[in-house]
């Protein structure tokens, strides 16, 4: 039985990082154990460490693993390292324990097909954010409820980006 670390790791461009920061603070009201981002802010002499890290949650030591895929993504430093080990999870035949958040248009590869998929500009963050913890949930881990939220997300109206 595998021993997990976290229950969530993303994998998304430095870019993205607000957007991580938000699903960091809603998530972690919900979850039992941590969750996981490499961030490109290392250092360089922790580089090597962080990089084993990494592999090892993307592999190994997350329940779930979240990508959020836009056209960088896979492309940038920090994300081409991701691809790797997240193609080794596949191998495993846990490509169900991947959650796709499309943040564009851009198509997602071939080889995570069998992951599930969630498409932001029709969800939000919330709706995102609660597939995330059902997925957890899902796969063994106890999940809070969602807190009571006293102003609503925004309607989606208008085309996806």
């Amino acid at each position: 039985m595998t021993k997990f670390t976290h229950d969530v790791a993303i994998s998304a461009v430095s870019f993205d990082s607000l957007l991580v920061g938000d699903l960091f603070r809603r998530l972690g009201v919900r979850l039992s154990a941590p969750v996981f981002w490499q961030t490109e802010l290392a250092d360089a002499s922790t580089a090597p460490q962080m990089d084993s890290m990494t592999t090892t949650v993307f592999e190994r030591s997350a329940r779930v693993v979240v990508v959020l895929h836009q056209r960088l993504w896979g492309r940038e430093g920090g994300t081409a390292a991701d691809v790797e080990a997240l193609r080794e999870r596949v191998r495993a035949k846990q490509q169900r324990s991947i959650c796709v958040v499309t943040l564009d248009r851009e198509p997602v590869p071939a080889w995570l097909a069998g992951a599930p998929r969630f498409v932001m500009s029709e969800l939000g963050v919330a709706g995102v954010v609660a597939e995330i913890a059902d997925a957890v949930s899902a796969s063994g881990a106890k999940v809070a409820a969602a807190p009571a939220s006293s102003t609503p997300e925004p309607t989606r109206t208008g085309p996806a980006w």
